[in-house]
């Protein structure tokens, strides 16, 4: 997506893109800004490794009802491992009073191919 566009430049930037979902069959708005730390130690497949923050802040967007969600997605890229070691992924409800999904997850393993 082009939320993690590479190679990562550190920094902040907007972002505006569709996708179809199709699970469903519709198309989704997504709108917000992307944060790309330096590189910083995380604790991912049982030891530390250097990684960039990634931390997406926005709104999904169904363009046919005009309802939105806001939502936070942190990421670590490990560009040694040239893959995300650890992501946290928060959506809101349409009228922003819980959380509708709530996600973690660390990479425990990998095989280089």
């Amino acid at each position: 997506l082009e939320l993690f566009r590479l190679p990562l430049a550190v920094g902040t930037r907007s972002f505006e893109i569709e996708r179809l979902q199709t699970d469903i069959g519709r198309v989704v708005k997504m709108a917000g800004t992307v944060e790309v730390l330096p590189l910083s130690k995380v604790k991912a497949i049982d030891r530390e490794v250097d990684a960039h923050e990634i931390t997406s802040n926005g709104r999904y967007i169904d363009p046919a009802t005009g309802a939105s969600s806001r939502y936070q997605s942190k990421a670590w890229f490990a560009p040694s491992i040239g893959f995300i070691v650890k992501q946290e992924f928060i959506e809101r409800n349409n009228q922003d009073t819980a959380d509708g999904i709530r996600v973690s997850l660390v990479l425990k393993a990998y095989q280089r191919q």
